[in-house]
């Protein structure tokens, strides 16, 4: 849904875009720091300072959305940087996910490590369905409820919620499982569908 009005946030992200640019960082580096960043957002959660790693993982979503318009506007868009994005997405969102392990959450119906334990496997089958279908087919699919701007907010509203009540975190990881793991429903569907039409 968001990832359709990308280029009215580019605009918005635009004074940070000049500061990297005019340090020569490159698209690359942008990735590999939000790996970096989403560590630190790690320490911040299992050390129990929340208000800190909400910053920090806002920073980490900032720098994911910099180093594709910063490869777009400096024509540095490689199939490397491409694959790099991918992987530095699944890492991100996995090292958030598993510093939630380390936070004494409520449990709401399941045990936390099952709703934790489903939104990463949602979050993985988001993107598996899409390159699988991309490899198989040479075409490339996408949409769903949510995809990857949805999912940092929804991580930055569970880490921030962390500050104030953690039973809110709880409701918002399961928001999360259900909501990638429809996602992935989705994209299987609609890619069985074209599949078929074929």
């Amino acid at each position: 849904m968001l990832s359709s009005k990308k280029y009215k946030f580019e605009k918005i992200l635009f004074p940070f875009f000049r500061l990297l640019k005019k340090i020569n960082i490159s698209p690359n580096q942008v990735t590999i720091s939000s790996i970096i960043f989403s560590i630190f957002v790690f320490y911040t959660i299992v050390t129990y300072h929340f208000l800190l790693g909400t910053v920090l993982l806002i920073i980490t979503s900032f720098l994911d959305s910099l180093d594709g318009f910063l490869a777009r506007d400096t024509k540095k868009v490689t199939k490397l940087g491409a694959y790099l994005d991918t992987i530095a997405d699944r890492y991100v969102e996995f090292i958030v996910l598993l510093s939630l392990l380390f936070v004494n959450l409520p449990e709401i119906f399941f045990p936390i490590e099952v709703w934790i334990i489903l939104c990463v496997f949602g979050s993985l089958m988001t993107t598996y369905s899409k390159s699988a279908f991309s490899e198989k087919t040479n075409k490339k699919i996408s949409g769903g409820l949510i995809e990857r701007p949805e999912r940092m907010i929804i991580l930055i509203m569970c880490v921030f919620f962390l500050n104030i009540e953690l039973k809110y975190s709880s409701y918002i990881l399961i928001i999360f499982a259900l909501l990638t793991n429809i996602t992935a429903i989705q994209r299987i569907i609609k890619s069985i569908k074209l599949c078929i039409r074929e």
